[in-house]
């Protein structure tokens, strides 16, 4: 039996925009977990909002965040309280090297695996680098804050429904 993608939210699911932004240079999104206890950021999705043309080139994990804090996590459930995770934008000469090519066309979800994209430990940002200078760029998260504990038994289920 293979999870849908809505089956993948369940507890404490959120999301953090980057509303569209005009970098002089080359523009980078983020999601940093800026949980002060053990909340892991389990990232399912990226949905860029690439303007008119271009496209992310793709997305790198670092123990960083960019310079320009942009907004906060909303819970998609209702009742629940302000998510752990801030989303930021950067304007960079010289971007930062993408470890994950993103193949996707604009407003396309980045991930269709039944397995996150990243999960982020406290400190941790997951970074959308776009491709295209000087155009304008932003994108939503979608992402769950849940205690490490709870990742690892969700996760091991999930994989094995996948089977």
């Amino acid at each position: 039996m293979y999870l849908s993608r809505s089956h993948a939210f369940i507890n404490r699911a959120a999301t953090a925009q980057v509303p569209l932004f005009t970098p002089t240079n080359t523009g980078e999104i983020c999601l940093y977990n800026n949980s002060t206890g053990p909340h892991v950021l389990v990232v399912w999705d990226i949905v860029e909002n690439a303007g008119v043309s271009g496209i992310a080139s793709g997305y790198l994990v670092a123990q960083s965040q960019l310079t320009t804090p942009v907004g906060t996590g909303v819970s998609i459930i209702t009742g629940e309280p302000t998510p752990v995770g801030i989303t930021s934008s950067g304007d960079l000469a010289t971007p930062d090297v993408v470890t994950v090519d993103y193949p996707a066309a604009p407003s396309v979800p980045a991930c269709t695996l039944p397995m996150p994209l990243a999960v982020l430990r406290p400190g941790w940002s997951i970074i959308v680098v776009f491709s295209t200078a000087a155009s304008a760029f932003g994108g939503t998260f979608f992402y769950q804050w849940l205690w490490a504990e709870e990742f690892s038994w969700n996760a091991r289920d999930r994989w094995y429904e996948t089977q």
